[in-house]
């Protein structure tokens, strides 16, 4: 049987591989849409580790400054708001360790209690009953008390004056400590009636560390130290930013009255945080002089103590961007804030109550703030919370850091 001829057909082209122009695009949105989720979600979550970084910022802090605070010494915790190089607003937080250079009681003149060599000129003796805790040094016209130079006394980030005073002469101004052309802390008169008024004169080398040192005067506005015939407790600081005046434990107002040559602080370098060295001489030793002949102290002084204010490069912190604090308690109060510990708790001269502080995110405004707690007990603490518990006792479970030494002894000026 004979078949007839076999057709040959060519083979079916197989469908083209790929997708469509349609579901291209349709892909193409998906992740789009996917992608959109993604960088919300990881904003917010950056949001949210912000917040946390800050809280671990600000507890390493204030447990710093506890631990700087023991010995004697003195640390300050400030809270403040600066600017960082683009101009831009941060909020950050530096801890200051000032540590005892120089002490006296004036229970009498033997080189300040057998420290330091000490010389007395002038019109300067010792009333053993007529101090606040027993006796006091009383200064006439031209009287001093001169230390040789020392290089302690030296200080190049910052100095504190702690002393109670009863001013009795009637100059224009009445020199309390003077440190050989580097910093000088005096009383002067006010505009108006009796009153004294604090002043410090610094001088501080050039932000840039260029050119030669320009004097800065500081000084207080409205004669917070009364002529009443009363005992004043004042302490006058400087943290290498901004001067501190305190009066019986009140901080006191203070402004800029003289500006002297190239690299003075203006005004407004106080709140953009420009650090300033003071200028010391090259020999890196100052004489110390309390009362100055030329323009001398007249009146009782007690329980002087003069520091030096210490600085690491750790020691400032700029908290991540978009992240403010405000002061809680005490109430009412405004940046910058300082906390000083001594002995590993809050100074009891200066906080009579707990410090809380919130910490907010300005990219999460519905967020709960971050509450900081620094109790007089020692307490350190920070959690997210609507409202802080009571900082003088913690919770178990609480991570708070207690204070390993006894509270500070009242009972009389230090």
């Amino acid at each position: 049987m004979v078949s007839g001829p076999t057709l040959l057909r060519a083979p079916r082209a197989a469908p083209a591989a790929g997708f469509s122009f349609i579901e291209l695009m349709v892909i193409m949105g998906i992740l789009a849409m996917l992608a959109g989720l993604s960088v919300g979600w990881l904003q917010s979550a950056g949001r949210v580790n912000a917040l946390g970084m800050a809280r671990t910022q600000l507890l390493d802090a204030a447990r710093r400054a506890q631990a700087r605070s023991m010995g004697g010494r003195l640390a300050t915790l400030t809270f403040r708001r600066s600017l960082d190089e683009n101009e831009r607003s941060v909020d950050e937080v530096a801890v200051h360790v000032a540590e005892t250079v120089l002490s006296h009681a004036f229970e009498r003149l033997d080189g300040a209690s057998g420290m330091l060599p000490m010389e007395a000129q002038g019109d300067v003796k010792i009333d053993p009953w007529g101090g606040r805790t027993g006796g006091c040094a009383v200064f006439g016209r031209g009287g001093s008390l001169s230390f040789a130079p020392q290089p302690s006394f030296a200080v190049t980030e910052g100095l504190e004056l702690e002393a109670w005073v009863l001013p009795t002469g009637t100059a224009p101004v009445m020199v309390l400590l003077d440190g050989e052309g580097c910093y000088e802390i005096a009383l002067f008169r006010a505009l108006t009636g009796g009153d004294y008024d604090l002043r410090l004169r610094v001088s501080l080398k050039p932000a840039d560390g260029l050119g030669e040192p320009a004097w800065a005067v500081y000084e207080t506005d409205g004669g917070p130290v009364k002529a009443h015939g009363r005992w004043v407790h004042v302490r006058v600081a400087f943290d290498g930013v901004s001067p501190i005046f305190e009066v019986d434990s009140l901080e006191r107002a203070q402004r800029v009255t003289a500006l002297g040559g190239r690299g003075a602080p203006a005004p407004t370098n106080a709140a953009s945080g420009v650090t300033r060295s003071i200028a010391v001489p090259p020999s890196g030793a100052v004489a110390l002089r309390v009362g100055t002949s030329a323009q001398p102290y007249q009146g009782r002084l007690d329980s002087l103590v003069f520091r030096g204010v210490f600085r690491l490069k750790d020691d400032l912190v700029a908290l991540p961007s978009g992240v403010t604090f405000e002061v809680k308690s005490p109430a009412r109060t405004t940046l910058p804030y300082r906390v000083r510990y001594a002995n590993g708790r809050l100074d009891p001269l200066k906080h009579p109550e707990d410090v809380v502080l919130l910490v907010r995110d300005t990219g999460r405004v519905n967020d709960l703030p971050l509450v900081v707690e620094l109790g007089r007990s020692g307490l350190v603490r920070a959690d997210m919370s609507e409202a802080p518990a009571q900082a003088t006792s913690s919770t178990p479970g609480t991570p708070a850091t207690p204070a390993t030494s006894p509270p500070p002894s009242g009972g009389g000026p230090r």
